[in-house]
């Protein structure tokens, strides 16, 4: 029996067991390492996409929070002129010594935003008129609004063509301009104006010039028809540089032009003493208007052959720097 049961076992461990047994166990051995090798390969990789994705929500939420919110578009209240908010300014220089204070300077302010830019960067500096201060403004309804500015078409017709239209940007007619030989009418019963002296049939002007040659004064309307304000030369002698009146819509007296001989330089003073410097090239409409500190106020520009385009700052009567440029273009 011993030698039988011997004999069995080893007939066992010569036939190879290819479904079990000992190859089977050989197998699973060598199976269940590479098994764990996967699952510990597929948990790193899942770990690796995890963090990709929390970093790619990361920068996304880092850069929305980076982009600049907009913001809300400035009230601007628009008056009879067009108002579009002005250029950024890009300089601040501070006042230069010598200049006049703002005491001296009624028609400039210093804006919130800081010191206004000196006049050689081309940047507009807001005036400091008000249309409840009624000796600073000779048209109180064209005073344009704080932190924009007026931009004004004006066209380079000779007046001989009668009357003429100043429009906004869009070309929408804002103002108009009515060349008159005749005294100037008033709106309020005012006190005598200065041009009253210009009788309807004219008397000889500067330089031989008779009435009906050219008119005598010109007066800026609305587009309902109302009197805004009116300017024409003053009595003078031929030997006296052009002098000019600007006149308030009642024909009260305002303000005062005087210009040299080439029309280059001309300075404009209000009955209150505040003064306007317009300077620059009348033939090419290329004009500077600067206060009685230097700031720029206003300019001038040709836009096309058949007009040229004015700016006006920020708190500035839009009225006056007009009937001024008026003069200088049309009648001196």
């Amino acid at each position: 029996q011993q030698q039988e049961r011997q004999q069995q076992e080893q007939e066992q461990q010569r036939t190879p067991k290819y479904w079990g047994g000992s190859v089977l166990e050989a197998l699973l051995q060598q199976v269940r390492p590479g098994a764990r090798n996967v699952e510990s390969a597929g948990a790193v990789a899942m770990a690796v996409v995890l963090a990709a994705l929390v970093l790619l929500v990361s920068l996304f939420c880092i850069a929305s929070l980076a982009q600049p919110k907009p913001s809300a578009a400035s009230d601007c209240r628009r008056p009879v002129c067009a108002v579009q908010p002005p250029a950024e300014r890009t300089s601040s220089a501070p006042d230069p010594p010598g200049r006049a204070s703002m005491a001296e300077d009624p028609f400039h302010i210093r804006s919130a935003r800081g010191p206004a830019s000196s006049p050689t960067s081309g940047n507009l500096s807001p005036g400091q008129v008000q249309s409840s201060d009624p000796e600073k403004c000779l048209c109180p309804d064209l005073v344009v609004p704080a932190n924009c500015e007026c931009i004004l078409l004006i066209p380079t017709a000779p007046l001989g063509h009668g009357e003429f239209n100043i429009t906004d940007t869009h070309g929408n007619t804002v103002l108009s301009v009515e060349p008159r030989p005749s005294a100037p009418r008033s709106s309020g019963g005012g006190a005598a104006s200065p041009l009253a002296a210009f009788s309807p049939a004219g008397s000889p002007l500067r330089d031989g010039v008779q009435a009906g040659a050219r008119p005598q004064r010109l007066v800026l309307n609305s587009i309902y028809n109302d009197l805004l304000a009116q300017c024409g030369p003053a009595p003078s002698k031929r030997s006296d540089p052009p002098v000019f009146h600007l006149l308030r819509a009642s024909g009260e007296y305002f303000a005062k032009l005087t210009c040299s001989e080439s029309r280059k330089e001309c300075m404009l003073v209000t009955r209150s003493g505040a003064r306007l410097h317009f300077w620059g090239s009348p033939a090419d409409h290329a004009l500077n208007v600067t206060s009685g500190s230097g700031r720029v106020c206003a300019t001038t520009e040709p836009q096309t052959l058949q007009r040229y385009k004015l700016r006006v700052a920020p708190l500035m009567d839009v009225g006056l720097v007009l009937c001024g440029v008026l003069c200088i273009d049309h009648l001196a």
